[in-house]
């Protein structure tokens, strides 16, 4: 079981030179772990894995 968290951010984008609001999605599972997912204006997906106190702490 999990729970989901969305928010907007601004990103770097270094090939372009600028900057791009991407979304991120957090999945809150109950062990602490989290996945931390990047979505870009395209609607490409990008999926990291961090602990919770790793995501928090940054």
């Amino acid at each position: 079981m999990y729970k989901k968290k969305y928010f907007e951010s601004k990103m770097r984008e270094p090939y372009m030179g600028g900057t791009i609001r991407v979304r991120v999605e957090l999945k809150i599972f109950e062990s602490g772990e989290v996945e931390v997912w990047l979505v870009n204006p395209e609607g490409i997906r990008y999926l990291t894995r961090e602990t919770t106190e790793q995501v928090f702490n940054e």
